[in-house]
C-alpha cells in the first residue's frame, strides 16, 4: 500500500506543479484579459456562419474542424468568459504533463526520472501563449493525441506484439491532429519512424500503412478545400536561407533559450543556442546505449519537423523581426517540441540516478528551482500582462457604449486588425449595433478610453 501510494504521488506531483504554475503565473495576472488576436476572428466565424461550414472550412492554410467545433462548445457552455477558456486549456494542459510523465517513465524506465521530465515541462512557462489565447486550446489537444499516440507506440513495442487497438490509435492520432491545429501534421511522419524503430517485425508494417494512409487522408482534404493564398514556399537560396535563419532562430532563441533559459540563445540569430541544444542532446545520446540512445534520438523527430514545417510558413522578413506576435520565438511553437528536450533530460536524469542517486536528485533540484525561478521572472516583466488587461478593460466599456448607443457607431479598426464589429458580434451576439464607416463625434464615443485611438486615432 505504501509502494502504491509513492508512486501516485510521483505519477500526480508533476500535474499539481503544473496546475499550481498555470494558475498562478499565467491565469491570475491575466484574469482582466479578454479573447486575443485571431480568437475574435474564429469565434465570430463559430457563433455566426451557418452549420457545417463553419467548421469544415479552411481557414489560412489550415484544415481544422476540430478547433472551430471545440471553440463552439466552450463558447456555448462558458458564454465570452475568457478566464474559464484559459481554465479549460490549464486543465487539458494539466492532462499532457500527466501523459509526458507516463511517456518519459516508460522510455526511460525510470519513474522519478519521468516525473522530474515532466515538472520540467510544468515550470518551464514559456508557452504562456498557449493559456493566454483561447484558439489555442486545440494546440493543447494536439499535444494530447501525440502523448498518447507516443504511448501506445511505446507500450506495443515493450510488450512486443502490435495490436488492433495500437493501429486504430496511431491511425486516429494522426488524422486528428491536424485537425485540431495546424503544427499537428508534423505527427505522422515522426509517428512512422518512431514506428519502425520502436515495434516488433511482426505488425510494423500495418502500423506504418496505418499512419501513412491517415496522413495522405488528411493532406487530400486539405488539398480540396484550401483556399487559394497558400503560403509561398521559398523559391530561391535567399528565401531558403531565410527559412533556415528562421527555423535557427526557433530552436536557439526559443527552444534552447525560451523553454530551457541556456544562455547566448539570442547571439547569431539564435546559432549559439541551437548548436548548444544539439550538444547536450549529442553528449546524452553518447552517454546511452541501444534503446535509450535511439529514445534520445528519435525524440528529436518531432520538434525538428514542427519548426521546420512552421519555418516554411513563416520565413518572411517581417515574421522572423516579429518575434511577439508570429516570429520564431513566439511560444505557440515551444509547445509541441517539448517531446524533444523533456525526453533527453530525463534520459540523462535516469542515467545518473543509476550511478550516484543522492547527488542526481539534489541536482535536479537545483536545475528545476532555477528553471521555476529563471520562467517566473520572466512571467513577471512580460509586458503582455499589463497590456492585455488594459485592453480587456477597454473591450468591455467598447461592448457597453456600442450596445447602448442611440446612433451609429464608427467601426474603428483596432488592434491586431480586428474591427469594432467583430468585437461586439462575439462579446453581445444579440446586440442591434449600426455600425458606420464615417467618424464623426457622436460615432466616436465609444472610443473615448481607447488608448490605441488616443495614440493615433482608429486604423
Amino acid at each position: 500500500m505504501e509502494l502504491s501510494r509513492a508512486s501516485w504521488l510521483v505519477r500526480l506531483g508533476p500535474v499539481a506543479v503544473g496546475i499550481l504554475v498555470a494558475l498562478v503565473l499565467l491565469v491570475l495576472p491575466m484574469r482582466g484579459a479578454t479573447f486575443l488576436w485571431d480568437d475574435w476572428c474564429f469565434l465570430g466565424r463559430a457563433l455566426h456562419d451557418p452549420w457545417p461550414r463553419r467548421w469544415l472550412e479552411p481557414e489560412g492554410d489550415h484544415w481544422s474542424p476540430m478547433l472551430f467545433a471545440l471553440l463552439e462548445l466552450e463558447f456555448r457552455v462558458f458564454g465570452p468568459r475568457h478566464v474559464l477558456f484559459m481554465l479549460l486549456t490549464v486543465a487539458i494542459h494539466a492532462l499532457n504533463v500527466f501523459l509526458l510523465e507516463r511517456l518519459l517513465a516508460q522510455r526511460t524506465g525510470d519513474a522519478v526520472a519521468g516525473a522530474l521530465g515532466a515538472t520540467a515541462f510544468a515550470v518551464a512557462v514559456v508557452y504562456r501563449e498557449v493559456i493566454w489565447w483561447a484558439e489555442l486550446a486545440g494546440l493543447a489537444l494536439a499535444l494530447t493525441t501525440v502523448l498518447l499516440a507516443f504511448l501506445e507506440l511505446q507500450s506495443a513495442g515493450t510488450r512486443g506484439s502490435v495490436s488492433r487497438r495500437t493501429i486504430a490509435t496511431v491511425a486516429l492520432a494522426t488524422f486528428l491532429a491536424p485537425c485540431l491545429h495546424g503544427m499537428g501534421l508534423a505527427l505522422g511522419p515522426a509517428l512512422a519512424l518512431e514506428a519502425l524503430v520502436v515495434l516488433p517485425a511482426a505488425g510494423r508494417g500495418r502500423a506504418v500503412l496505418a499512419i501513412a494512409t491517415s496522413w495522405v487522408l488528411y493532406l487530400a482534404i486539405l488539398r480540396e478545400v484550401r483556399l487559394p493564398a497558400a503560403t509561398r514556399l521559398p523559391h530561391d537560396l535567399a528565401e531558403s536561407k531565410l527559412a533556415a535563419a528562421w527555423f535557427v532562430s526557433a530552436l536557439g532563441e526559443g527552444v534552447a533559450g525560451g523553454a530551457l533559459l541556456l544562455p547566448g540563445s539570442s547571439a547569431l540569430g539564435g546559432a549559439v543556442g541551437a548548436a548548444l541544444y544539439a550538444a547536450a542532446v549529442g553528449l546524452i545520446a553518447c552517454c546511452l546505449e541501444g534503446r535509450e540512445r535511439r529514445s534520445v534520438l528519435l525524440a528529436q523527430v518531432l520538434p525538428i519537423l514542427v519548426l521546420a514545417m512552421v519555418s516554411l510558413k513563416r520565413w518572411s522578413p517581417g515574421a522572423l523581426i516579429s518575434a511577439a506576435a508570429s516570429g520564431p520565438t513566439a511560444s505557440r511553437y515551444e509547445y509541441l517540441p517539448v517531446v524533444g528536450w523533456t525526453v533527453a533530460f530525463s534520459h540523462a536524469i535516469a542515467t545518473g540516478l543509476r550511478a550516484r542517486p543522492r547527488a542526481t536528485g539534489a541536482l535536479a533540484g537545483l536545475l528545476l528551482a532555477l528553471l521555476a525561478w529563471g520562467h517566473a521572472g520572466r512571467v513577471r516583466n512580460d509586458p503582455r500582462i499589463r497590456q492585455r488587461n488594459q485592453e480587456g478593460e477597454f473591450i468591455g466599456h467598447l461592448v457597453r457604449a456600442a450596445t447602448s448607443a442611440k446612433g451609429p457607431v464608427f467601426d474603428a479598426l483596432l488592434s491586431d486588425n480586428t474591427r469594432a464589429s467583430q468585437l461586439v458580434s462575439v462579446l453581445a451576439p444579440d446586440a442591434s449595433v449600426i455600425w458606420t464607416e464615417v467618424a464623426t463625434r457622436a460615432s466616436l464615443a465609444p472610443y473615448e478610453r481607447d488608448p490605441y485611438f488616443h495614440q493615433g486615432g482608429p486604423r
